[in-house]
């Protein structure tokens, strides 16, 4: 249990390490607190961040011309539940081995579910364009490439070092690269923004293709610094 709390720990302290992060951090400490003597459990929370994503799917399928915008909302939702359920497991001390895989689950799901309706959306709203459908799909395939680079690496490496994931943002030192790193590296809740914003300007040409790009050039930039921590750890293991 003790190990589980830890783990929770770190990636609660890694949410808040991004600054698009921070305000869903605060919002969902807010609702823990609220909820951290009532029935509602970390696992219910979890699992509403599907049924929310559902929601904004339907929304989407059924208003794509009309009512788009009410899905926004959901997005929102989904990025919330994401932090009330990990506050109010470690506020009721009931962290768990189910738990953690149901979060993590339910996440990665939640993620499909809004970048795929998110994909039929820009396709739809611009007349079948498959340039645009093309683009969609890259920017969400490269979102969830880099939801695995971390749990892949990590499973790969034996005996691994927790540093290895979580030294590239040296928040006690504040340097200029961990201040950009903080606020442009493309975390989950930085996609959530971006459908956010897809919706508002109804999935035009010029942002789905920056989406694009900035999902490549994340997904890249992840790759060499997990790949460059692994090699400094390698080196530091056999000396």
């Amino acid at each position: 249990m003790d190990k589980i709390s830890k783990i929770l720990e770190k990636r609660h302290r890694a949410q808040q390490s991004f600054y698009i992060n921070i305000p869903f951090v605060i919002i969902g400490e807010l609702l823990a607190e609220k909820l951290k003597n009532t029935s509602i459990t970390a696992n219910m929370v979890s699992i509403s961040s599907l049924f929310f994503s559902f929601i904004f799917a339907i929304v989407i399928y059924f208003w794509t011309f009309s009512y788009s915008w009410v899905g926004i909302p959901f997005v929102l939702l989904v990025g919330i539940a994401f932090t009330v359920d990990g506050s109010l497991a470690r506020k009721n001390n009931k962290s768990s081995i189910f738990g953690a895989w149901l979060n993590t689950k339910s996440e990665y799901l939640s993620y499909t579910i809004l970048g795929i309706s998110f994909v039929y959306y820009a396709y739809i709203i611009n007349d079948n364009s498959q340039t645009i459908l093309f683009l969609a799909l890259l920017s969400y395939i490269f979102r969830q490439a880099i939801y695995i680079i971390y749990p892949f690496a990590e499973a790969k490496v034996p005996n691994v070092n927790e540093n290895i994931f979580s030294k590239e943002l040296e928040i006690e030192t504040e340097s200029l690269l961990t201040k950009l790193k903080r606020a442009f590296t493309y975390s989950g809740y930085m996609y959530l923004l971006m459908i956010t914003l897809g919706i508002i300007l109804e999935a035009h040409l010029y942002f789905v293709f920056f989406m694009a790009l900035y999902g490549s050039v994340s997904f890249v930039a992840g790759l060499i610094v997990v790949g460059k921590n692994i090699r400094e750890y390698e080196k530091g293991n056999s000396n």
